[in-house]
C-alpha cells in the first residue's frame, strides 16, 4: 500500500471538532450504519460502523457493496451480487466508532 499516495488523494482534514478525509463531489456519498452481525470483521466493519457507500461506482468483483432488500434489515453488504437485490453502491470509506 502506498500511503503517501493515498493521503495526496484524501487529505485529512478537520473542523469544528470534527476530523475526515477529503473527497471530491461528496453530494452523493451516502453514510449507514453497520448492524450488529458482524460478518465484516475482516474488512475492519463493526457494530456501529460509518459506512461510506457511493451510488455511483458499480458492480465490482471482491468489492463491499451494498443492496437494498425486501425484509430486514433493509440493507445487506455483500461481496457478490445479491439475488433479487437492488444495488445501491459500493463501500469507499468505512469509520469505527469506540464511544
Amino acid at each position: 500500500m502506498k500511503i503517501k499516495n493515498l493521503y495526496d488523494k484524501h487529505p485529512c482534514v478537520g473542523g469544528n471538532g470534527i476530523l475526515g478525509c477529503l473527497y471530491d463531489n461528496t453530494d452523493d456519498i451516502v453514510i449507514l450504519t453497520a448492524n450488529a452481525d458482524n460478518n465484516f470483521l475482516y474488512y475492519g466493519i463493526a457494530e456501529n460502523s460509518l459506512l461510506f457507500i457511493k451510488p455511483t461506482k458499480k458492480i465490482k468483483k471482491d468489492s463491499l457493496m451494498v443492496y437494498e432488500v425486501n425484509g430486514k434489515p433493509k440493507y445487506k453488504l455483500s461481496l457478490s451480487p445479491i439475488k433479487d437485490g437492488k444495488m445501491i453502491g459500493r463501500v469507499i470509506m468505512c469509520i469505527n466508532q469506540y464511544e
